[in-house]
């Protein structure tokens, strides 16, 4: 059974876990194929100034010794992680140390006809508290899956990371 296929039965299975929610006793999300690509780097805090500078247009949140906002933190002295998002990149940002930072940048790419299926995708929303909501009521989420290639678990589809896709306006049901 090729990559493809998989995801196929699977999304088959998960269209019926809606209209027969009595086959499974839950909702499976749907799956997409993709190619997700992570570039890891540790900085320091000047370097991370820089770095934030380039992405002062992303969607964004982040937390700091004193608070959680969205956007950009104005003082980066207290910064303990971040997550942003702009086209097709995210940006995710861990305080290592007190200079030092772990760095994330997640890029997407589109998925040709030529690859095989090795990564797919499920999209994710998670609502935000009261005080944070403005205009916008969630952050949105990908979470990717890689499909092992070798070992007992081979064929098998496992959770890789989860990629920050911005704000949403959509509202709890």
């Amino acid at each position: 059974m090729s990559n493809s296929e998989t995801i196929t039965i699977y999304n088959t299975l998960a269209s019926k876990s809606y209209t027969e929610p009595e086959l499974l006793g839950c909702a499976l999300p749907t799956l997409y194929g993709g190619r997700i690509e992570a570039q890891h780097q540790i900085c320091n805090r000047d370097e991370l100034k820089l770095i934030l500078a380039r992405w002062q247009d992303a969607e964004g949140w982040y937390q700091s010794r004193a608070d959680v906002g969205l956007g950009m933190p104005v003082n980066l002295n207290e910064l303990l992680e971040g997550q942003w998002h702009r086209a097709d990149q995210s940006l995710h940002l861990e305080l290592r140390s007190e200079q030092t930072y772990s760095l994330t940048l997640f890029i997407q790419h589109e998925e040709s006809q030529e690859q095989l299926v090795r990564q797919c995708y499920s999209d994710q929303l998670i609502f935000l508290r009261p005080s944070l909501k403005s205009q916008n009521q969630t952050l949105r989420y990908r979470i990717w899956w890689q499909q092992a290639e070798t070992g007992p678990n081979e064929g098998g589809w496992r959770p890789l990371l989860q990629q920050f896709l911005g704000l949403s306006q959509h509202k709890e049901q």
